[in-house]
């Protein structure tokens, strides 16, 4: 119960700070570093994506390389999102 609890808090708090870079960011590019693919968390993915212009997503968790851009397999195109395969983030 605690478990569930603290990651769901953690989740929160990190989406939180994400938001606020992503909102004062003045660069031309927007990219993002995360352990997990955006399969986790679509919907928010989907959200931060539309609303902040992401460029590109960098992830690991799988230990395969993909390259996902304006194929059917890219939930968020036109935003790019890459496994880096090394199954790390």
């Amino acid at each position: 119960e605690d478990c569930p609890r603290w990651f769901g808090e953690l989740w929160k708090s990190q989406t939180a700070w994400l938001e606020t870079g992503l909102d004062n960011s003045t660069t031309d590019w927007q990219v993002v570093v995360t352990h997990f693919t955006p399969e986790h968390g679509l919907e928010l993915w989907e959200r931060l994506t539309r609303d902040y212009g992401i460029d590109l997503i960098i992830t690991g968790h799988r230990h395969q390389q993909e390259v996902h851009y304006f194929g059917d397999s890219n939930p968020l195109r036109p935003t790019a999102f890459i496994v880096s395969g090394g199954g790390g983030g």
